[in-house]
């Protein structure tokens, strides 16, 4: 009867936990930094920071009647037609020739613009010299990034380097290492000051269910299942249900400021398909081991030929390259011998295309 009821309420604080992730999560676009909203051709929308180069707009309304309307962004301290133009949300730099009501958009700033330099972000009728309606962006304005965290150091030979939030969904754990002898440890996600039964099960690198295996300094790349993110748990760590031990965890603070994911933002996971034209300009991290940094530029211009989408979701999957290359600093090597630290081993799945660093 007693453990009946210990499963009862191991389920029911289980089943709150993922209520809590679907009432939240889906509320996250990075950090605001203002709202379009005037009255001149119906302008509304707030505009939020996503990452150093993207601009995410929930809500956007526009009565598509501006003579030659588009989004400019700029450093100056006034906003006005001396900025730059920022591409559509289908990366076209022409005027928005059409009605928008309620919509979401993902904008991305041109290469060579980050939000450390630009000051507002405008929709402007260049016809007319007219600010229809624009966002001032502070300066040394915050915006989200990935976060490093402690590193993972416990019992069953557990170890890593320490830790990083890359977005709101996924973990970059380096150099990870365990013996893989527990019957079913897995990575394990919770609520509270410690890790216990009640967690959730977090898929292995593979996207895959199965108890560890045995790993010896190798860099894993985690998602979050489901709606879950880092907002709604507290820890994460390495768990044997069987014995419900904890075999190492590391604290995950309160309000991060990082990325959203792709899904947070409606974008569909990335899936390689080989009729794709996208999936020409895709490659796993194990490929780019020999690569310098200026074949890493020289993929920017091809990386121009996909869809908006597509561009996003490299954007998306360069945090996590960002993120490995920053574990590591080796002043005194090549550009091409520190590149060749910063691949990731074989066994990494996720295809990450080549884009440029971010700032």
């Amino acid at each position: 009867m007693g453990a009946t009821l210990a499963a009862r309420v191991a389920l029911a604080l289980v089943a709150l936990i993922v209520a809590g992730v679907r009432a939240g999560s889906n509320t996250y676009y990075g950090r605001l930094i203002g709202s379009l909203d005037s009255p001149f051709h119906d302008l509304r929308g707030d505009v939020y920071a996503v990452d150093a180069r993207t601009l995410f707009i929930k809500g956007f309304s526009y009565d598509g009647q501006g003579q030659d309307t588009v989004f400019l962004g700029g450093s100056s301290s006034k906003s006005g037609a001396d900025g730059f133009v920022i591409p559509n949300e289908s990366g076209s730099t022409e005027k928005l020739s059409k009605s928008y009501d309620n919509q979401d958009l993902t904008l991305t700033l041109p290469e060579g613009k980050t939000l450390k330099e630009v000051r507002w972000m405008t929709l402007f009728n260049r016809a007319d010299s007219e600010n229809l309606g624009e966002v001032k962006v502070p300066s040394g304005f915050d915006y989200p990034r990935p976060q490093r965290l402690n590193a993972l150091s416990g019992i069953h030979k557990v170890s890593s380097d320490r830790v990083y939030v890359v977005d709101a969904q996924t973990f970059l754990i380096p150099n990870f290492t365990y013996d893989g002898t527990a019957p079913d440890a897995f990575f394990w996600v919770g609520q509270g000051n410690r890790p216990g039964q009640n967690g959730i099960k977090v898929p292995d690198e593979n996207g895959k269910g199965e108890p560890l295996r045995q790993y010896d300094s190798k860099t894993l790349v985690l998602t979050l299942p489901g709606d879950l993110t880092v907002f709604d748990v507290d820890w994460i760590s390495i768990w044997c249900k069987a014995f419900d031990i904890d075999f190492a965890h590391i604290r995950i603070p309160k309000n991060l400021n990082v990325p959203p994911s792709l899904k947070m933002l409606g974008v569909a996971p990335q899936s390689v398909d080989e009729d794709d034209d996208s999936a020409l300009f895709s490659f796993s991290l194990a490929n780019t081991a020999t690569l310098a940094p200026t074949s890493l530029n020289n993929d920017v211009s091809a990386s121009r030929q996909l869809s908006p989408t597509a561009r996003r979701r490299n954007r998306i999957n360069q945090r996590v390259r960002n993120a490995q290359a920053s574990t590591q600093s080796a002043p005194s090597q090549s550009s091409s011998a520190r590149a060749a630290r910063y691949a990731a081993p074989a066994h990494l799945p996720l295809p990450i295309p080549l884009l440029r660093t971010v700032p």
